[in-house]
């Protein structure tokens, strides 16, 4: 019998076996080359087994490098271990303000009534239900929260505690506010940017997780994530892997083959573009100035980004600039050129 059409895929077949195990936010029963960093979370929050309080935590590194899913993967343990320890988890970029924060809080506790409700109000609510059992607070990408008065009220009025919060922000600890930063006294753990064989380890155990078997040749895996590597962000290398996929798939082939690697990689530009849309206004703002006036100093963008109708201050601009040199849009370098100066270059997506 012919073998001419045992490589094309049928209608009613798929390559994906679990195409959610590519999303950045799935979170795998393991969480490869994280292991130290997440006994030393362990180690800060068992206090709270012994209905003591534990230790505050500032965990710091770039982005995708692991600190939110390695943070996860330890309250998931935690939940799992005991019921008498709450688990919360709230995300500042999409709760930017203190009562958006304060409503998500309060909803994750079970209490829905927030709407006409005044802050202080949920507050009291939320501190209610927070005393009744130790709590894990988890404040992710908390350098985008706007006011971090929310966070010295209830590093105050909580009892038994254990606050994480996690940053993109080098700076984030130098510029807190000293009334939180003397509640919290915080443990600083860093993230270091993975190796290049650590990057092949994730993207491998993604492929088995999301992939059925001998889709693909791990030579193409070790290419994905050299490109990966490059970008020192796993999302890239998880986006490459689902297009690499896509493309097979398209092309009704049973693998993936060295062109659907290709057209993957071409792809990334269309990686960042979505990531672009995920910015908030401001942001949107301040990388359409930068593009426009590639190579300009910090000082004067700043001034561009004023006269543009930006209505944020200084501070806050300065750290709009840090989150898209995190997130590889823009660069800032020194020049000593007629003086010390901070230069700021727009990166191409592609």
């Amino acid at each position: 019998m012919s073998d001419l059409f045992n490589n094309v895929l049928k209608s009613n077949e798929s390559l994906f076996l679990n195409e959610i195990a590519l999303d950045y936010e799935y979170l795998p029963p393991i969480i490869k080359f994280r292991e130290s960093q997440q006994k030393h979370i362990a180690t800060c929050i068992q206090p709270l087994l012994q209905n003591r309080s534990g230790r505050n935590m500032i965990i710091l590194g770039s982005p995708g490098i692991g600190k939110s899913a390695a943070v996860r993967s330890v309250l998931r343990e935690m939940e799992s271990t005991s019921d008498e320890v709450r688990c919360i988890y709230l995300n500042c970029w999409k709760r930017d303000s203190g009562f958006k924060l304060i409503c998500d809080l309060c909803e994750q506790l079970g209490y829905t009534w927030t709407h006409n409700k005044r802050m202080d109000e949920l507050v009291d609510v939320a501190v209610q239900l927070l005393n009744k059992k130790p709590a894990i607070l988890v404040f992710d990408e908390v350098d985008k929260l706007e006011e971090q008065g929310i966070l010295y009220t209830l590093l105050e009025e909580v009892q038994k505690k254990s606050f994480i919060l996690i940053t993109n922000d080098a700076e984030f600890l130098v510029n807190l506010d000293q009334r939180v930063k003397s509640r919290l006294t915080p443990e600083l753990l860093e993230f270091k940017s993975y190796k290049q064989d650590e990057v092949e380890g994730i993207l491998k155990q993604r492929v088995e997780f999301a992939f059925v078997p001998n889709v693909f040749e791990e030579e193409y895996v070790n290419a994905l994530a050299a490109k990966t590597f490059e970008g020192q962000d796993v999302r890239t290398g998880l986006y490459l892997l689902r297009e690499a996929g896509l493309c097979a798939e398209n092309d009704a082939s049973r693998k993936v083959l060295p062109k659907h690697v290709d057209s993957a990689v071409r792809k990334i530009s269309d990686f960042k573009t979505k990531t672009i849309a995920l910015l908030d206004e401001e942001e949107r703002l301040v990388l359409k100035i930068a593009k426009e006036n590639s190579g300009v100093e910090t000082k004067d963008l700043f001034i561009l980004y004023q006269k543009a109708g930006g209505s944020k201050g200084l501070r806050t601009f300065q750290r709009k600039v840090k989150d898209l040199v995190g997130a590889n849009m823009i660069n800032v370098k020194e020049s000593y050129a007629g003086g010390k100066s901070r230069i700021v270059d727009y990166l191409s997506p592609e």
